[in-house]
């Protein structure tokens, strides 16, 4: 319940603060040319904006309390009482309340809201629930859930602020985390997990929905867009489902495409069920855009000089939003500046997108200082080295072709075709369309369809990550974001005129009554866009009928809750989604691919783990040496280790160098030792 009125009292904390920094209110639209019920706009950049504002200051407090309170409070009670003083009582008591009747629902956005709610719960509750105290996971999600869950953990039990990521304790949190961080406040608030999970990304799937319809009303002056692009958005376009349909074997059995990690569904919806924070992270971009937009509007030219908006007011948010970002989610970050950059060359007033840009840096370094290892408040000079050790671990560099098998030009091209199907020739078509039609209003639209190709020219050219696998999220979000004119595109088909003289075919003259062949063409666009994501949905379906699950009622993780200390860091099995991370606490090194993947130096710690495990050390004083050196206290060797080939461990080792002070063996006969040295 108190979770509940936390998410109530950041909404209308976002509310309040909208209100004194913009001329929006329930009766006026977030972006003139928007058709949907004010209200509802409203209630979502609200809600939005409350909550990144009220978890990103709680953080902030929830780090010095973890700095100068170590022991005595839990980090979030004290985080948590510091927001209630700001920035929540000075925003709601600092104006008188506004009371209004609400609106008139309308039927056809009340039914849309509903489509998108059940979206939220398919991507949310059907993946991830739990029943008779265990922690129920999908097949294709759960070990994307590992990281998550354990970071969830982390912050309601752990105490685990300042931050470590939990598979690779020791060496900062190299995560854009906030979203997590949200999920773990409402977890401590007294949520279960899979509800303070769900919930969150079910705020941020229907937030994302409503402003993407939002803006496909605003680009195409039609309602019908309102549910068109997020249904785009949702049921992907690609010709793997012809390759499908060709090779004669039509049942599902996963998913679908013959090109690499096609089957782990790296381009379904899948992906937004693993990743929680993907259109949360959206849905902030949209919001940004949709605040910026009146100044592209305006412009809309190379000759649009650097002059101060009539009103600064309302650009603040999106400054503050950007500014949070890139730890909501890094990917989105980076494909929204590559946006903001087309749309500063030609906007109104370029001095504010450069200041967005500069939020967004100033954003990513002052997250440095709370998420990357300092290990004393006043070593500020830690950081620097720190953020450039990440810079160096990344390994960002030019790599050209994606995950193309065939890295020539014509191979790349042919890559992308089958992997976007109709919807990049489209993206570029509804681009040319805008630009040839030469009309003022139509010149926006043209540079942000131009604009939404950048991210797929980023993935294809520059890796941020050891794995150039992640970089799929950028094409995704060209092909998100490439929804828009897609969505007008296919209206224009179908009510282009057809009477005399007045005739219009996509916005050019049409002088033969082709409205039924128009028709005829938008609905075969729109299977073909819409045929592959079909298949997808039963795919995921299919796929997640089954169910990995974690007893949480486990009594290795009820001993290690009632017994160690909550930022406690073991030893143990390479273990992923497992119960021992939703005790809190952390491993040393936990299941290895996704501390690689977000660039720690696992190699240099697996082959010292090695070592480790064999019991291969020249003394005990300097085996003792290590582990006080690490802060470990605790070893867990279970069945699972004893029988990994790869790790060879000498058991009897940990039983001369320490004590057994626990035996589980319900959980693969775990053995707990602490190390006495």
């Amino acid at each position: 319940m108190i979770a509940l009125l936390w998410i109530l009292l950041a909404a209308l904390t976002g509310d309040a603060a909208l209100g004194r920094s913009t001329a929006v209110t329930p009766d006026r639209p977030l972006v003139a040319g928007q058709l949907c019920p004010p209200a509802l706009t409203r209630l979502v950049a609200a809600t939005l904006c409350g909550l990144v504002l009220l978890t990103t200051s709680l953080y902030g407090y929830a780090w010095l309390a973890g700095r100068f309170l170590a022991g005595r409070v839990h980090p979030l009670l004290a985080a948590n009482l510091a927001t209630l003083l700001f920035p929540v009582l000075p925003l709601l008591f600092g104006r008188r309340p506004q009371f209004r009747r609400p609106q008139r629902p309308q039927i056809y956005y009340l039914a849309v809201l509903l489509l998108f709610v059940w979206v939220a719960w398919l991507l949310g509750g059907y993946p991830l629930h739990q029943t008779n105290g265990r922690l129920a996971a999908g097949l294709s999600v759960f070990s994307d859930y590992a990281p998550h869950t354990a970071l969830v953990s982390s912050f309601a039990k752990g105490q685990n602020i300042p931050s470590d990521y939990p598979h690779f304790a020791g060496a900062g949190l190299r995560w854009h985390a906030l979203f997590y961080v949200l999920c773990g406040n409402l977890h401590y608030l007294g949520l279960p997990l899979a509800w303070a999970i769900n919930l969150s990304s079910a705020i941020g799937t229907v937030a994302a929905f409503v402003l993407l319809g939002t803006f496909a009303e605003v680009w195409s002056g039609r309602r019908a867009a309102f549910c068109l692009a997020p249904t785009l958005l949702l049921l992907r376009s690609s010709f793997a489902v012809f390759a499908w349909l060709g090779s004669g074997r039509l049942e599902i059995r996963g998913f679908i495409g013959r090109q690499p990690h096609d089957d782990w569904g790296l381009w379904t919806l899948n992906v937004y069920a693993n990743q929680r924070h993907f259109l949360f992270g959206f849905a902030l971009a949209l919001l940004i855009l949709l605040w910026l937009l009146p100044l592209l509007r305006q412009g809309a030219s190379p000759t649009g000089g650097w002059h101060a908006p009539t009103r600064w007011r309302p650009l603040l948010p999106a400054v503050c939003l950007a500014a949070a970002l890139p730890w909501w989610h890094g990917s989105v970050a980076v494909a929204l500046l590559m946006i903001l950059f087309v749309m500063g060359l030609f906007s109104y007033a370029k001095f504010v997108h450069l200041l967005t840009a500069l939020a967004t840096g100033i954003g990513t370094v002052l997250g440095g200082f709370l998420f990357l290892p300092i290990r004393r408040p006043e070593a500020w000079y830690q950081t620097a080295a720190a953020l450039s050790q990440a810079q160096a671990d990344y390994a960002t560099g030019w790599h050209w072709g994606f995950l193309a098998t065939d890295r020539s030009v014509p191979g790349v091209l042919a890559y992308l075709v089958e992997l976007t199907g109709l919807a990049l020739p489209l993206i570029i078509v509804a681009a040319v369309l805008c630009f040839v039609r030469r009309r003022a209003d139509d010149r926006w639209r043209g540079l942000l369809a131009a604009s939404f190709l950048l991210p797929t020219l980023f993935a294809f050219c520059i890796s941020l990550t050891p794995d150039i696998t992640v970089n799929h999220k950028y094409i995704m979000m060209t092909l998100m974001f490439g929804s828009l004119p897609i969505a007008d595109l296919l209206l224009q088909l179908w009510h282009v005129k057809h009477q005399g003289a007045d005739a219009r075919l996509c916005g050019m003259p049409a002088h033969l009554p082709v409205r039924l062949l128009t028709r005829a063409l938008a609905v075969c666009l729109a299977l073909v866009l819409t045929a592959t994501g079909m298949v997808d949905l039963f795919s995921y379906r299919y796929m997640n009928r089954g169910h990995v699950e974690i007893n949480l009622d486990s009594e290795l993780t009820r001993w290690l809750e009632e017994e160690t200390r909550p930022r406690e860091i073991l030893l143990t099995p390479p273990w992923h989604y497992h119960a021992f991370f939703l005790s809190g606490r952390l491993s040393w090194y936990g299941h290895g691919y996704y501390a690689w993947s977000a660039g720690y130096n696992t190699a240099a710690r697996h082959e010292e783990l090695l070592r480790i495990w064999r019991g291969e050390w020249a003394s005990w004083a300097d085996a003792y040496g290590w582990f006080r050196e690490r802060g470990i206290r605790y070893v867990i060797v279970d069945d699972s280790l004893r029988s990994n080939p790869e790790y060879e461990v000498d058991e009897a080792w940990f039983e001369e160098a320490g004590v057994a002070v626990a035996y589980f063996p319900a959980d693969q006969n775990a053995v707990v030792y602490r190390i006495e040295g």
